[in-house]
């Protein structure tokens, strides 16, 4: 018990000491340096590759970038290229949709005028006296007179 009553006096008497932290917080200050650094050192490169910090670079990290930006550039290229030719490809299907609803409407027109064109002539083919146009001579009328 009292090697516990000795170091907790010992522990207060170190942080009351000035310019000295606990234990506890001066790792957590060297792990806020640790991050702060990385978090600089990321956002420098995130600068870098989109472009907006170039001074600093040396030729090695000039090169890697670029091909960075050429290997984009070319999974863009890619991506577009097959979005492209799948449009493409919808669209042709859906003109030869067209073409063939085109094509059934045309030959139901020229079915629906060929059929006119059979009704008109079995009409023609009719005797007269069927036919409700024709005229039948008769007696002439009388007025009475």
């Amino acid at each position: 018990m009292m090697q516990l009553i000795q170091r907790h006096s010992m522990q207060s008497e170190k942080s009351n000491k000035p310019g000295q932290q606990p234990l506890h917080i001066q790792s957590g200050s060297s792990n806020h340096a640790k991050i702060s650094k990385e978090l600089g050192d990321l956002t420098l490169e995130l600068k870098q590759l989109m472009g907006e910090e170039l001074q600093g670079l040396g030729m090695s990290d000039l090169m890697k970038l670029e091909k960075l930006v050429e290997t984009g550039l070319s999974r863009v290229g890619k991506t577009k290229e097959s979005e492209l030719m799948e449009e493409n490809a919808r669209l042709k299907q859906e003109a030869n949709q067209a073409e063939i609803g085109k094509c059934k409407k045309w030959d139901g027109a020229r079915n629906s005028a060929e059929s006119i064109t059979n009704s008109h002539q079995d009409l023609a083919h009719r005797p007269d006296e069927d036919s409700d146009t024709s005229l039948k001579l008769g007696l002439p009328f009388s007025n009475g007179n």
